[in-house]
């Protein structure tokens, strides 16, 4: 029996994204390449999740790297 693909989308659900990993996308898309960004981390301290992101090649006089920090109460709030 030939298949109809016609049919598919009553046959394969649609695929989701999770949210997750929808925002590591638009961390990347949005930083310029080369960054790296930190897995997230979780104080305890403070009740809050961190995420950082790092320059590639230090900037400004002193030659340090620029970094980005996202915080929230949970991993996709620090991402967000």
């Amino acid at each position: 029996m030939p298949c109809n693909p016609a049919l598919w989308p009553a046959i394969v659900p649609p695929m989701t994204v999770d949210p997750r990993h929808r925002a590591w996308d638009d961390i990347h898309a949005a930083l310029p390449d080369g960054w790296h960004v930190s897995p997230p981390s979780y104080d305890p301290g403070q009740h809050a999740w961190t995420v950082v992101a790092r320059s590639p090649q230090p900037v400004g006089r002193h030659g340090r790297p620029e970094y980005l920090e996202g915080q929230g109460e949970d991993e996709l709030a620090a991402l967000t």
